[in-house]
C-alpha cells in the first residue's frame, strides 16, 4: 500500500513530491585543484562530510542531550527553514560531532535534525501525555514564511503545520503513539494511519499536504512538545500564542 493510501481519508492527500530539504554542516570540496594543492603541500585532502541518517542521527542528538540538553532546544525557537535555523543547525552538528567524537564534518537535512531534536526533547521531558490547562493555553504558529527563505515552497507548507499543530492540542495520545515507534516500520506506518481521524478533525474540506512522512513525524513530535511545553508552563512559556502569534486550529 502507498504511503498517500495509509494516511490519505476523505479530507486530504499527503504527497510524497517535496524538493530536498537544506542540508547542514561544511559542504565538501568542489574543486579537485583544491586537493592536489593540499597534496602537493603535504597534507592530506580534507574529508568531505558524513551524511547522517535518522537513526544515527538520533543517536547523536541522545548523546548531545546527555552531555547539555539546553543546546538543542534553541534551534526549536528558530523559525523552520530559515537562515538562522540552518546557522543553528551547524552549531549542534559541530556539537554532535565532538560528543560522539567523530573524526569527520556531518552534515544531514533540516527536518531529520529538528525532528531528532523534537522527539529527545519530548521523551526526556514527558513521561506521560500532559494534560491540557483550563483554560488550554493556545500554542503560537512555529512556520513564518517570510523567513522561511531556503524554502521557496514554504507558503505551502503553512497547511501541513496549521494541521499538525491542531492534532497535538486536540489528540497528544495517537501522536505519542508514533513517536514510539522506529522511523520507517510497518509499526511507523499503523501508528500513522491510526492518526487519519484525528487528522481529519482538523481539516475542514480537501487539503493536499506535500510533505513526506520523516517531515510530517518531525513537525508533529515539534508541534506535541510546544504544545506539551505551553500547558505545562502556561501563558508564560515561549511557545505560548501570546507571546508570537495566533494559535493554530482547523483550517
Amino acid at each position: 500500500m502507498s504511503l498517500s493510501a495509509r494516511v490519505a481519508i476523505g479530507a486530504f492527500v499527503l504527497s510524497l513530491s517535496v524538493p530536498a530539504a537544506a542540508q547542514y554542516g561544511v559542504p565538501p570540496p568542489d574543486s579537485q585543484h583544491q586537493s592536489a594543492r593540499q597534496r602537493q603541500a603535504g597534507q592530506p585532502a580534507p574529508q568531505a562530510p558524513t551524511t547522517v541518517g535518522a537513526a544515527d542521527l538520533s543517536l547523536g542528538v541522545a548523546c548531545q542531550l546527555a552531555a547539555d540538553a539546553a543546546s538543542l532546544e534553541p534551534m526549536l525557537a528558530t523559525p523552520p527553514y530559515s537562515v538562522r535555523e540552518r546557522e543553528d543547525g551547524a552549531r549542534i552538528l559541530r556539537l554532535i560531532q565532538r560528543c560522539q567524537r567523530s573524526r569527520g564534518a556531518l552534515t544531514t537535512s533540516s527536518a531529520l535534525l529538528r525532528a531528532a531534536i523534537a522527539e529527545a526533547l519530548y521523551e526526556s521531558r514527558f513521561a506521560t501525555v500532559q494534560a491540557a490547562r483550563s483554560p488550554e493555553v493556545p500554542v503560537a504558529s512555529f512556520l513564518q514564511v517570510a523567513a522561511a527563505t531556503t524554502r521557496p515552497d514554504a507558503a505551502g507548507l503553512v497547511p501541513a503545520y496549521a494541521m499538525a499543530q491542531c492534532t497535538a492540542a486536540r489528540h497528544p495520545e495517537p501522536i505519542r503513539a508514533l513517536l514510539a515507534t522506529e522511523p520507517g516500520t510497518p509499526a511507523e506506518a499503523a501508528a500513522l494511519t491510526a492518526l487519519n481521524p484525528a487528522f481529519v478533525s482538523c481539516v475542514t474540506g480537501s487539503l493536499t499536504l506535500n510533505m513526506d512522512m520523516k517531515t510530517l513525524r518531525g513537525v508533529l513530535a515539534e508541534s506535541l512538545f510546544r504544545w506539551s511545553i505551553a500547558q505545562r508552563d502556561g501563558a508564560s512559556s515561549p511557545y505560548a500564542a501570546a507571546a508570537a502569534g495566533p494559535a493554530p486550529g482547523a483550517f
